[in-house]
C-alpha cells in the first residue's frame, strides 16, 4: 500500500497540531503542513511535491482557502488532487 500524501493548511497552530496528531496514529499517511495560503502555494509549486489530499482552512489572512482553491483548480498539474477529492 502506498502512502497517502496530505497537505494540511491552516493559520491556527492548534488546528495544525490537532490534525497532525490525529494522522500520526493512522498508518499510511505522510503529512506536510503550511501555516497560510501563500506557504501552501509555494509548497504546491515545487515540481517534486505530490499530494493526494489537501485539508484546507477556508478563512485565513492573505491568500485565503477559497482563493487558494481557485489557484489549484487553474493549475493543470494539480487537477488530480481535485479529482481524488471529488471521487
Amino acid at each position: 500500500m502506498s502512502e497517502v500524501r496530505v497537505l494540511i493548511v491552516d493559520d491556527e497552530a492548534i488546528n495544525l497540531e490537532i490534525l497532525t496528531e490525529y494522522f500520526a496514529d493512522e498508518p499510511g499517511f505522510t503529512l506536510q503542513t503550511a501555516e497560510n495560503g501563500e506557504a501552501a502555494w509555494e509548497i504546491l509549486q515545487a515540481p517534486d511535491n505530490r499530494f493526494d489530499v489537501i485539508l484546507l482552512d477556508r478563512m485565513m489572512p492573505g491568500l485565503d482557502g477559497i482563493a487558494l482553491l481557485h489557484r489549484i483548480k487553474a493549475e493543470a498539474r494539480l487537477v488530480d488532487i481535485l479529482r481524488f477529492a471529488h471521487s
